[in-house]
Parts: C-alpha cells; structure tokens; sequence
C-alpha cells in the first residue's frame, strides 16, 4: 500500500470521526426502485373493494389479502394470479363480518373476525378449520401476529382519551393460547409521548423473528424488540432517518393532537417486514415509495425511494417484502381509486 492510499484512508477516517462526534449523519446514497407488477386489474373479477392488510405464505408464494367490506381473504400467487376467495359475508362458521385483520402461520391463516367478534381459522387452501369465540374479543385493528399456536395482539381497551397514569396500567400486548383458547399473558409498555394521550395513538405493526418480536410504532419513529417471554431487549429511536417527516412526528406528538373529540394523530409508516437479517421500514408518503432498510438492531444501512406522479401514496395499508433468487420485491397494498398490490423492484 503506497503513500497515497494511506493518507486517503486516514482522511476518510477522520472525516467520519468528525461527522460522529458532532452528531451529523453521513447522507447516504439512495437507490432507486420501479414498479414491477400491479394486481388485480380493473377488468378481473375478483377485483378488490377496500383492502385493509395482506400478509404472504412463509415461502412468499402465495399472498392473503383482507378486503375488509367485502368481508371475505382473496388469495393470489406472487406473481398476482388470482388462486381463490376464502371466507364470505355472514355469521356461520367461516363466514366474516368486517374482518380487520390477517395473520398466516404454521400453514394456517388466522382472520380477526371483527364483526362476530370471534377469530377464524383456515387451512392455506381456505377451507375452514374452527372458530374461537371469547368472553370479551380482545382485538384492535391488524396488529397481530403469529408463533408457536399462539397470537400476540394489541388489545381492544375501552380507555378512550387516558392520562399517562391510565396507560401505565395496561400492556402493550396480549398473548392468546390458541389450544387453550384464553389469553394467557401480556407484555410491553405503551410510548408515553404526551400527557393525555389516547392508547390508541400507540398503534402498532408486530413482526416475530428468529425467536424475537420487534414491534413497529406507526405513528412515531420508535422500534423495540422484545424477547419471547416479553423482556423489552433494546427501544430504538429511528427519528434521525425521519427527517424528511419531521414536521409530521412533532405533530403527532403534541398535546392537541388528543382531544376529547379527536384522535389527530397521522401515521409515519405503512408497515414493516423483516427478512434475511434486515428490517424493512415503509414510510406513509403522498409522493414516493420510500423504504429504509436497518440492521437487527435499528441501524440504517440503505434507502430505496420511487417518486411517484399519479398515484397517491397516503393511502398505502400494508407492506411485505420477498426475496425471489437474490431480487428483493417491494410488495405495497394500494387503497385509493383502484385499490391494487403494487409491485416494487431494485432499478
């Protein structure tokens, strides 16, 4: 190694250690992405009404989609082949009112079944297996998720607006024993960001990984990965990547947000997805695609970004990836004018 070589290398360490010390971020190189595919089509039948969340088989071959008014899961391949509908509107068994909810897991998909109050099992293939029905459903929303016959909810509290107090005697999560049908543990505390905060503010994303949960704050730039007897491992505040939103995050934060009539607090993210030791961060945007990528530990290692001009992003549900022979995909769910799966590749 000559001279030269040496001195550049000690620049560029000197740089970096400087940038540190002084608390600036090094901006990093953006990488962009472009639509691959959209489905369903307007001419196809089973079109799509107004989809809530999706979630994908553990090999990413088949996708589950929750069309929440239609009350019914639409299956579809990966590459946006319709398979089948699963479920249908009514009050029998594997049948769906306002379902809010999706979760797949040891070859079984999981339907909050929000309107019979009730969770729905069905095989991959959607034929029906069984229904659980509890004293008080425990559910909010689709922030659930699946591990060893069991499902890890945030719960449906009758809080309303609650002082920082109130929340403090209430968990995170809830943890429903599918065999045994009863919810048997809970964990977690709720982000105390104001003092009248409404618990449901705190709405959430849940992901298990490699025998962890890591858990996604959509409206605030907060991840946490819990271990799985529920012992908080590390909270990380990713606001230092936020920067473009953080206008949106000091708004969500502030105490006007939460009032008696109101619950003015706008999502930051569409969701997050965690594959091959990567995190996967999708930001709620009205303009582009924008995805961070982080380490397990919540460190930034990429952004990929596609500025789009006809579609309106601020209605982005949900959002997977998938990993086909080295090519990651970006799948988003899209429910505005045509709602649709779209379809992001590397550029």
């Amino acid at each position: 190694m000559n001279k030269k070589n040496v001195s550049g290398i000690f620049i560029i360490l000197l740089i970096k250690i400087i940038f540190k010390s002084s608390g600036l971020v090094i901006a990093q190189s953006v990488v962009n992405i472009e639509v691959r595919n959209q489905f369903p089509k307007i001419s196809d039948i089973n079109y799509l009404q107004s989809p809530q969340n999706f979630v994908f088989d553990n090999q990413c071959n088949k996708l589950f989609i929750n069309d929440q008014p239609a009350s019914q899961i639409l299956a579809y391949h990966s590459n946006g082949k319709f398979i089948n509908e699963i479920g249908r509107e009514g009050k029998g068994p594997g049948e769906l009112i306002n379902p809010s909810g999706v979760v797949f897991g040891n070859g079984y998909i999981f339907v909050n079944d929000q309107g019979n109050q009730r969770i729905q099992i069905f095989k991959e293939s959607g034929e029906f297996i069984e229904s659980i029905v509890l004293d008080e459903f425990p559910f909010w929303g689709y922030s659930f998720a699946y591990h060893d016959e069991k499902l890890i909810f945030f719960p449906r509290y009758h809080l309303g607006l609650a002082g920082k107090d109130a929340l403090k005697n209430h968990s995170l999560f809830k943890i429903l024993d599918l065999n045994r049908k009863k919810v048997i543990d809970e964990f977690g505390e709720f982000p105390i960001v104001t003092d009248n905060m409404h618990y449901l503010g705190a709405r959430v994303q849940i992901r298990f990984y490699k025998k962890h949960f890591y858990v996604l704050f959509q409206s605030y730039p907060l991840l946490r990965k819990y271990s799985l007897d529920g012992d908080l491992i590390f909270e990380k505040d990713i606001s230092e990547y936020a920067d473009d939103y953080k206008l949106l995050i000091e708004k969500n934060s502030s105490e006007s947000s939460f009032t008696p009539g109101s619950l003015a607090v706008t999502f930051l993210y569409t969701g997050f997805d965690i594959i091959e030791n990567s995190i996967y961060v999708a930001y709620f945007d009205d303009k582009a695609a924008v995805i961070d990528e982080l380490d397990l530990n919540g460190i930034k290692k990429q952004r990929y970004r596609k500025e789009m001009e006809s579609e309106s992003f601020s209605s982005f549900q949900d959002f997977r990836v998938c990993n086909f022979d080295n090519n990651l995909l970006f799948y988003f769910l899209v429910n505005k004018h045509i709602p649709k799966i779209m379809v992001f590749k590397i550029k």
